[in-house]
């Protein structure tokens, strides 16, 4: 039997990866115990907290897995490389190219 991860799952470890801790997470997505459909101002606001967090939680990330991909240890770059090239391919986006291939060769 498989369980299907729900957005709010999805955003709620975002952010802990992310380094939020558990009652920051609690107090940023405690809006979306609201009811669907109802939306207000300070819902709107809250939506945008929280895309801000997790915004700011993956640049993070990213700068901090590049960091370990262009250190010393062999075993952790590759595992960071790694790491970026999942982020790209779910995101779309081509992390420093250059990074990624100058490694490869």
């Amino acid at each position: 039997m498989v369980n299907e991860i729900t957005e709010r799952e999805l955003i709620k470890n975002d952010l802990l990866v992310s380094g939020y801790t558990f009652r920051e997470v609690a107090k940023l997505t405690k809006h979306l115990n609201t009811p669907d459909g109802h939306i207000t101002s300070e819902s709107m606001c809250r939506d945008l907290e929280l895309d801000v967090a997790r915004s700011l939680g993956m640049g993070w990330l990213v700068r901090h897995l590049m960091a370990l991909a262009e250190g010393d240890n062999p075993v952790v770059a590759v595992a960071a490389l790694e790491q970026l090239v999942k982020i790209s391919i779910q995101t779309g986006v081509l992390l420093k190219p250059d990074l990624v291939f100058n490694n490869l060769s």
